[in-house]
């Protein structure tokens, strides 16, 4: 979705993250020298890596991200949210002896079947993924009600840091090439070309199946392309990146403005120590 100053808005499969399944909803607005952008994460409508927005213009897009609150993203996402409405419906008549119970009823007993499924001791990963089944289908929101926090989610998401060696590999790709994680996860090695010592062409396939082409310049980032290839192919691997590196937990929207950054701030030497280039930008 594209809105009228070109703010683009994504989104994207249904990811497995914090032991469940999310939707992550991407906001990009380009700005002089870069971008601002934003994440909100489905179903909790949780924001991250708020790059630029206000308050206000955050507070406005809940109403362009609202489309997505009824979809339901995979088939294995809706198999495993019907057995939890099932089981829902099972308790319901248990509890009164009776299956003919309203829409509007059956909504005041969402918290007390979450709380009774947390003293039977089962996990906070399956409490969540009940209450998100829920709260798809009665049109609620997972923060209105009382549930324990997964595994790992007290924990702040910082896109700066990386804690493994396949974070950092993703991160630096995502920092020289500034493409999309969908795009990363889909480059092969034959889709870079090298022009110079230091010019490379990154041939690559966006939104809506667009066909693009990113020139990069700077030796640094010529060098680590090669490494990176010289890596998958002792590997055997046709892709860049490998399957773990491609779906790496760690937020990588911040790497693609940061490119974005870099890239101008060089464009713009370049052009002061030599006026005639920039007719070459132009």
């Amino acid at each position: 979705m594209t809105l009228n100053d070109n703010t683009e808005i994504v989104h994207s499969e249904s990811l497995e993250k914090d032991g469940r399944e999310q939707v992550e909803v991407r906001i990009e607005k380009p700005v002089y020298g870069g971008f601002h952008s934003a994440s909100c994460w489905l179903p909790d409508y949780r924001w991250e890596n708020i790059e630029g927005f206000s308050d206000e213009e955050i507070e406005k897009f809940l109403d362009e991200i609202v489309i997505y609150k009824w979809r339901i993203f995979t088939e294995s996402s809706f198999n495993r949210y019907l057995k939890v409405i099932k089981r829902f419906c099972k308790y319901l008549a248990a509890k009164f002896q009776t299956s003919h119970l309203t829409m509007f009823e059956a909504e005041k007993y969402i918290q007390e079947y979450i709380d009774v499924r947390e003293a039977r001791g089962l996990s906070a990963d399956t409490l969540n993924t009940d209450l998100s089944a829920l709260c798809k289908v009665f049109g609620r929101r997972t923060i209105e009600f009382r549930h324990p926090p997964r595994h790992g989610a007290h924990l702040k998401n910082d896109p700066t840091k990386y804690n493994t060696e396949t974070g950092e590999t993703t991160r630096d790709v995502a920092l020289i090439s500034g493409l999309r994680r969908r795009e990363l996860g889909h480059l092969k090695v034959d889709d870079i070309k090298f022009i110079d010592f230091e010019t490379v062409h990154i041939f690559s396939v966006g939104k809506g199946g667009k066909h693009n082409r990113t020139v990069l310049k700077g030796i640094v980032a010529v060098e680590k392309l090669k490494e990176y290839i010289s890596c998958a192919e002792k590997m055997n691997n046709d892709f860049l990146l490998t399957k773990a590196e491609a779906h790496v937990p760690d937020g990588l929207h911040y790497c693609r403005a940061m490119c974005a950054q870099i890239t101008y701030n060089a464009v713009l030497q370049e052009m002061e120590n030599d006026p005639a280039k920039r007719a070459e930008y132009i």
